[in-house]
C-alpha cells in the first residue's frame, strides 16, 4: 500500500480525539481519518487484525484475456459439467473482454497457459473454441480465486476503515466485489458528512451488522445532510455469519437520490450474462 509516494507498512489506529497515524517509510503520517481501500491482501487489514487468516482460495482457478471480437458476439456464460466456465462480454464493437475457470487444487499453473485453455475448451462450441484458438501467448492472465471466508468482527477500529476487498473480498461474480464497494463508499461519506468522525464509524459498524443479520438503515432518515435517506438493507445474512459478504450476502444498499460526497473509483468484475450447458444436455439459455 502506497500514501503520497511512501509506502505504508502499518497503522496505529487512533482514537476519540487523536488521530491514526500511518507507519510509512518514510515516517508517519497522521489523518483524521484512515480509510483501507487496499484491495485483498490488505496491510491495514492485517495491521488491525493480525490473527485474522487473510484470504483463502475459493476452489476454483481463473483465466482473464481481452480478444478481437471477429465479429458481433452476444454475451454470455456457458457452464461445463464440470465446473468449467467460459464467457465473453462485449467491450465495444472490436473487442471482447473474456474469463474462463476451472475447479481445480490450488498453484496449478502451466508454462503455456494458451496451451492450458486450448486443452480445456478447445472444443467447445462458437466462438469459444475460436477465441481460445486465437489467442495471443501473453495475452492470458492467470490467478488462482481468493475470498475472505472468515468474517472480521468490525470493518474499522479506532479511526481506521477498511472498504470493499480489504474489509470482505469475494469471489468475481456479477461484478459484486466492484459494486459492493461502491456501496461501502457512498454509505460511508454519506456517514462522514452527517457525524464526526467517531460517530460515524460507529454508525457504520451497525449497518454492516444489521444488513447482515437482517434489516436495518445505513443512515437513519435525514442524517445524511444534504443527501437522502438510505433505506433498509434487504435480505438476511451471509451463511459465513454476521460481518461477511464472501458469498454475496446483501449490504446497505444507497436509496434514489442519495449521490456519494466523493466519487470512488471502481474497478468492475464480470457482469450478468446468458449460461448455457456445455458437454450436451440443456442448451437452452438462461439469465444467470
Amino acid at each position: 500500500m502506497r500514501c503520497a509516494r511512501s509506502t505504508v507498512e502499518g497503522v496505529h489506529t487512533g482514537a476519540d480525539g487523536e488521530p491514526a497515524r500511518l507507519r510509512t517509510d518514510r515516517g508517519d503520517e497522521p489523518a483524521d481519518l484512515a480509510v483501507g481501500a487496499d484491495d485483498i491482501r490488505s496491510v491495514l487489514r492485517t495491521a488491525l487484525y493480525p490473527e485474522h487468516p487473510g484470504p483463502t482460495y475459493a476452489g476454483y482457478t481463473a483465466w482473464r484475456m481481452v480478444v478481437p471480437a471477429g465479429g458481433p458476439v452476444p454475451a454470455f456464460e456457458t457452464w461445463g459439467r464440470d465446473g468449467s466456465r467460459f464467457a465473453a462480454l462485449p467491450l465495444d464493437r472490436d473487442r471482447l473482454y473474456c474469463y474462463a475457470t476451472a475447479t481445480v487444487p490450488p498453484g496449478r499453473f502451466s508454462a503455456d497457459e494458451r496451451a492450458e485453455l486450448a486443452d480445456r475448451f478447445g472444443t467447445w462450441h462458437e466462438p469459444i473454441a475460436r477465441i481460445v484458438a486465437g489467442l495471443d501467448a501473453g495475452g492470458v492472465s492467470h490467478q488462482d480465486v481468493e475470498h475472505l471466508r472468515t468474517p472480521l468482527p468490525s470493518f474499522h477500529r479506532g479511526r481506521t476503515v477498511l472498504v470493499g476487498d480489504a474489509a470482505h473480498a469475494m469471489t468475481p461474480d456479477l461484478g459484486q466485489g466492484g459494486c459492493m464497494a461502491a456501496e461501502d463508499a457512498v454509505v460511508l461519506a454519506a456517514l462522514l458528512d452527517a457525524e464526526p468522525v467517531p460517530a460515524a464509524l460507529a454508525t457504520y459498524h451497525r449497518a454492516a451488522t444489521a444488513a447482515h443479520h437482517g434489516g436495518g438503515r445505513a443512515v437513519p432518515p435525514g442524517r445524511a445532510a444534504g443527501h437522502g435517506a438510505v433505506p433498509r438493507a434487504g435480505g438476511g445474512g451471509p451463511a459465513d455469519g454476521p460481518g461477511s459478504r464472501s458469498d454475496g450476502g446483501p449490504w446497505p444498499r444507497a436509496g434514489r437520490g442519495l449521490a456519494p460526497a466523493r466519487t470512488p473509483s471502481v474497478v468492475a468484475r464480470p457482469g450478468p450474462g446468458r449460461t448455457r450447458r456445455e458437454g450436451g444436455g440443456d442448451d437452452r439459455s438462461r439469465p444467470r
